[in-house]
């Protein structure tokens, strides 16, 4: 995402069963104006702009990683 003027790593999701935004985990690396897609329960995001360069990397959400406090996010 993007305050407007930079690329941001904060993350946040919709939940439509309690009708809210939440904050997700954040991802590795600021980016913004990246392409995003669901499917069974992740989250791809891919391309996008750091700031600096275009990005030709995907990243894959998994929520339900075994080990709490490792990032859900990876390559």
């Amino acid at each position: 995402g993007s305050d407007g003027r930079q690329p941001l790593a904060t993350v946040f999701r919709y939940d439509p069963d309690a009708n809210r935004w939440e904050q997700g985990s954040d991802l590795p690396a600021p980016r913004q104006d990246f392409g995003a897609a669901a499917l069974n329960s992740k989250i791809l995001l891919a391309g996008g702009w750091d700031g600096r360069r275009a990005l030709g990397t995907a990243l894959w959400d998994f929520p339900n990683r075994d080990h709490p406090g490792d990032s859900p996010w990876a390559a």
